[in-house]
């Protein structure tokens, strides 16, 4: 599995983020949970906007469970 974490902090929204590394917690310790095993490092796109996904790593990640590199993408929410 492959970790994805996207927090955007455009907006100065600080309050309201879930930081990359809360994400990140979450995910590996959910992936243990399930018995899944956690493929490279997180994918991070820190200060990406939701609304465009053409400039975020997402893609790419899709890609690479298309060509069987991970089963699939843990992703925090």
């Amino acid at each position: 599995m492959l970790v994805y974490i996207r927090v955007s902090k455009i907006g100065n929204r600080q309050d309201t983020l879930i930081s990359d590394e809360i994400q990140e917690d979450v995910c590996s310790k959910w992936a243990e949970r399930e018995g899944l095993t956690i493929v490279g490092e997180p994918i991070t796109d820190l200060d990406k906007t939701g609304r465009e996904m053409t400039k975020r790593q997402i893609r790419s990640s899709i890609e690479r469970v298309r060509r069987g590199e991970a089963d699939g993408i843990v992703v925090w929410k």
